[in-house]
């Protein structure tokens, strides 16, 4: 007897370039505009003595943001601030 799961997914050309894809996407879905961060990312710019002295926790949430929000721009999502109310 036949394996009906044989023949039914389309083959993959690259799967690692899938893969990536899938978690670029993913990753771009989880971005929402946060103020607080984007404020760091100013102080690291400008100021990054007192940067330096930021707990290591902060700076690792900075950059998941940053990273959440480069595969959002990759992936054609506004990144641009909420309007003001």
């Amino acid at each position: 007897m036949a394996n009906p799961l044989i023949g039914k997914h389309a083959p993959v050309d690259d799967p690692i370039a899938a893969r990536a894809k899938r978690k670029q996407a993913a990753q771009a879905s989880t971005w929402r505009y946060n103020p607080q961060l984007e404020q760091l990312a100013r102080m690291r710019d400008t100021r990054p003595a007192d940067f330096d002295r930021m707990r290591p926790d902060v700076k690792v949430s900075l950059a998941y943001y940053e990273r959440a929000k480069a595969a959002a721009v990759a992936e054609g999502i506004d990144t641009d601030p909420p309007p003001a109310a």
